[in-house]
């Protein structure tokens, strides 16, 4: 009966008659004498036969395994395919560098089908904040039959692209329709649900719209990661950099094929999102200070992409610099102004870190970055909690000024320097790396800089200030 039909679906077919996992086929070539029973062998036949007339064999299963998640699925959504896994992967490679300083990664999947790449993204990072759209409600039914039966939490609704959604995203990944109208795979296809993969005359119409509405949904440093047709990754780069997205790639599939292409929020397409650009000249962006000649000396020593958090980021110089560099950043400051102007560069947090709880907490314990930047002074009750957001062999590149001193060496605020006594204690559980400290005349001011490396331990502080031991 399976005569003419690839030996791998018959071998398939025959295991979900026998109601048996789809891995088992060495079951099959241990058992092949052993006698069907007529119910398995009439239920074979009728899979075979509807194979045989082109319907795919996931159909006629019910199932598909995808990052290695068994999907329910049917005639309502698209079949995954092993070369979605790129996306996947790409999407997982990504999102260390994204959402650092707020609570939660929020990652979007649009077009979801059957819920493959969200629920894939979920079960490989549980702690990320899944949202899934389609706009077939059908399709929707079996996402959450998925997630219920995989026991993943995601939150789908019914949409079309990324009209109605509120919140900002750090990753958008999308498997979206890019297939031409006339194009000639389509018999093969005619299974699936023509929603779900034709895009207007050159296959490009829902990725065009998902790319022009972008930007608008993303956090800065925010990425968009689409899949595509085999011959349309130049297209799709080219759509990505006319929308002003940065760092434009592709990545290959398992046949070797460009089959995803992404980019990352560029600073000025978040600048303009917050109305930070072509404002008239009384309310024009406050000019950056020059970037701290000792952070640009000692920064050298951090890896790519290492994660860095600056306290009293004000707007944002240190911030511009690190980004500019691929690094992704998190600044901290009391003022509303500095904060929406920082953000353009990377995650501003609004805080009284001297007067308030410290904000950037994973539970009980400080989030850790791998550079602490401080170019103010010191906020002694909070100093633990900042030693403790310095990750196993990160840096911490302090530098304080005093305005005014009397005679030499006398700042007229000493509360603001530490004296050669107190660095035992404050830089307790870090190594000294450079130390400096002198009087600068024009103009008159005490300056003291530091910089430290914490060793390969783990500490865990309290995220409540408490006193600090003169």
């Amino acid at each position: 009966m399976s005569q003419g039909l690839d030996r791998l679906d018959a071998q398939l077919l025959l295991l979900n008659a026998l109601a048996l996992p789809m891995h088992s086929r060495a079951w099959l070539l241990s058992h092949d004498t052993d006698p069907l029973l007529p119910s398995h062998q009439a239920e074979f036949e009728a899979a075979v036969r509807r194979r045989l007339q082109g319907e795919p064999v996931a159909y006629i299963t019910g199932h598909k395994e995808f990052f290695g998640l068994d999907l329910i699925v049917d005639p309502r959504v698209l079949i995954p395919r092993p070369d979605t896994e790129t996306l996947v992967e790409w999407a997982l490679e990504v999102l260390p560098f994204v959402g650092v300083g707020t609570e939660s990664v929020q990652v979007l999947d649009l077009g979801t089908g059957s819920g493959a790449i969200a629920l894939a993204l979920k079960a490989s990072r549980p702690d990320l904040k899944v949202h899934a759209i389609d706009a077939s409600e059908e399709a929707l039914a079996v996402a959450r039959e998925n997630a219920q039966r995989l026991q993943l939490e995601v939150d789908f609704q019914q949409g079309s692209w990324l009209h109605g959604i509120a919140d900002l995203c750090d990753v958008i990944v999308s498997n979206p329709p890019y297939i031409a109208v006339q194009d000639a795979h389509l018999d093969a296809l005619k299974h699936e649900p023509r929603l779900a993969l034709i895009s207007g005359p050159d296959g490009l119409d829902d990725i065009r719209c998902i790319v022009e509405q972008a930007s608008a949904h993303l956090r800065p440093r925010g990425y968009l990661l689409l899949e595509h047709g085999y011959d349309q990754a130049m297209l799709v780069r080219e759509l990505l950099q006319g929308a002003g997205f940065v760092d434009v790639q592709s990545k290959h599939d398992l046949n070797g094929l460009e089959r995803c292409s992404g980019g990352r929020l560029s600073q000025d397409m978040t600048r303009s999102r917050l109305g930070m650009t072509d404002r008239p000249a009384t309310n024009a962006l406050p000019v950056l200070a020059p970037i701290s000649d000792w952070v640009q000396r000692w920064s050298h020593l951090l890896a790519s992409h290492a994660t860095v958090l600056d306290i009293a980021c004000g707007h944002g110089r240190h911030m511009k610099w690190f980004a500019d560099r691929g690094h992704p950043v998190t600044g901290i400051d009391r003022s509303a102004e500095a904060t929406k102007a920082a953000a353009a560069f990377g995650t501003a947090v609004l805080a009284d870190i001297e007067n308030g709880p410290w904000p950037l907490m994973d539970g009980n314990q400080a989030r850790q970055y791998a550079a602490v930047i401080v170019t103010n002074y010191l906020w002694r009750p909070l100093f633990p909690l900042i030693r403790a957001s310095i990750a196993p062999g990160g840096l911490l590149i302090y530098e304080t000024f005093s305005k005014g001193h009397e005679g030499i060496g006398r700042p007229t605020r000493p509360d603001f320097l530490l004296q050669p006594a107190e660095l035992l204690t404050v830089f307790r559980q870090l190594r000294v790396i450079a130390f400096e400290e002198g009087c600068l005349e024009d103009p008159p001011r005490v300056l003291q800089r530091i910089v430290a490396a914490r060793p390969n331990c783990c500490v865990t502080e309290s995220g409540k200030p408490k006193s600090y031991p003169l």
